[in-house]
């Protein structure tokens, strides 16, 4: 039979372990409410979400005319080319402003990069991969003037926009089939200008 005493010791060792793990699950528990707090203020450092592409595929092309397909319709969407590229099949735009986000309830901006490689069918008949993303960046401060906006050193990483590089897409696809309307003489002449493939001033 058991003493008092290594009754009471026993307790005491049971006490004490069952503490030990109630301050460690409380340590655990704190935590993650600072984390979940931080991240919801913005306070945890930025990180580039992953790119949202999408995706096409063109035959029965020529490689330049692909090209200043993607550069003037880009630039007939608002967006100011900088850079088209047939050596790395690169078409870029600067930062267009004056779009906006309801889930950060602040300015946004975008960009938009296309990507052209050579991509030739199983059956060996030539073609190129196209992929189109729409980058944008966001700020979460609301009664900025314009001005501000555009200096400001707030701009953060948001996820791309999905929904506009679909569409642009889809019109790549569009204009390049080969039973495509003809063009308007204004899209001719944006054609004519991105002909030479040199970055634009």
């Amino acid at each position: 039979m058991k003493s008092r005493s290594e009754c009471c010791s026993r307790s005491v060792a049971v006490t004490r372990s069952a503490r030990a793990e109630w301050r460690r699950a409380a340590r655990v528990l704190c935590c993650a409410v600072v984390l979940t707090l931080t991240s919801a203020c913005g306070l945890l450092p930025d990180t580039e979400p992953p790119p949202l592409w999408a995706h096409g595929r063109f035959e029965d092309v020529e490689y330049n005319t692909l090209m200043t397909v993607i550069g003037a319709t880009v630039e007939g969407e608002g967006y100011a080319v900088v850079k088209v590229d047939p050596g790395t099949g690169i078409v870029e735009t600067e930062w267009t402003y004056g779009t906006s986000q309801r889930e950060v309830r602040g300015p946004s901006r975008r960009k938009v990069l296309a990507e052209v490689e050579s991509a030739p069918s199983k059956e060996g008949v030539p073609g190129y991969s196209v992929r189109v993303r729409v980058r944008e960046e966001v700020i979460r401060k609301l009664g900025l003037m314009a001005t501000d906006v555009r200096r400001s050193d707030d701009w953060e990483p948001f996820p791309d926009n999905r929904t506009d590089a679909e569409f642009l897409m889809t019109k790549f696809q569009a204009l390049m089939r080969p039973t495509r309307r003809k063009l308007s003489d204004d899209y001719y002449d944006r054609l004519e200008r991105f002909g030479s493939g040199a970055d634009m001033p």
